[in-house]
């Protein structure tokens, strides 16, 4: 298949792919194809002390999060028109604080 050929990354598409993912669990079913509203860093928790660190603190809400996004599809649709799929760490890293 042709990088011309596949269907397009957007937007709308992640933002719909994560509330086709969320809407079957309660908890998070108000969260479903929106942008986060909170901060939702991840934490470790030791269990044997109770110590807890942030493990991962991906971007805060608001604009850095959806610039973040809109990032992410403009290099994704550059990259796949292109057909190198080299991703780099800080890509990856890139995406991981974009939708989380």
């Amino acid at each position: 298949m042709q990088a011309e050929e596949q269907f397009p990354l957007s937007e709308t598409s992640i933002r719909g792919l994560r509330h086709d993912l969320l809407r079957f669990h309660r908890q998070t079913d108000h969260y479903a194809g929106r942008y986060k509203k909170t901060p939702n860093p991840v934490l470790f928790v030791n269990l044997a002390t109770g110590e807890e660190r942030i493990f991962l603190d991906p971007a805060p809400p608001g604009i850095i999060t959806e610039t973040a996004l809109a990032d992410l599809v403009e290099w994704y649709d550059q990259t796949i028109r292109s057909g190198e799929f080299i991703v780099g760490r800080s890509r990856l890293t890139y995406f991981s604080t974009a939708i989380l």
